[in-house]
């Protein structure tokens, strides 16, 4: 249903509904457009209906692997040199 009702505003090239354990709907998704026109389109039509829910879009904003590790309790005596030595055996 979300494929069709988002193809009004251009093409959908695939839709992900988010299921918790139980196989539940979560109560978001995903749609994803083949351009961003499309995208820009939906936005622009604001919140829509569909199965007497009211569905209020917002651009998806990717979320990036965090890079930086929090690393507590080290002595006073250790230097930057010791742990950048100590975690290089772990990747660069």
């Amino acid at each position: 249903k979300l494929r069709n009702h988002f193809s009004k505003w251009g093409h959908v090239v695939d839709v992900e509904v988010k299921r918790g354990y139980d196989k539940r709907s979560r109560g978001f998704g995903f749609v994803l457009f083949q351009d961003a026109e499309g995208c820009a389109k939906a936005l622009a039509a604001g919140k829509h209906e569909l199965d007497q829910k009211t569905i209020d879009p917002k651009m998806a904003v990717a979320v990036t692997k965090p890079k930086k590790l929090f690393v507590g309790g080290i002595s006073h005596e250790v230097t930057v040199d010791d742990i950048k030595e100590y975690f290089g055996k772990f990747g660069t």
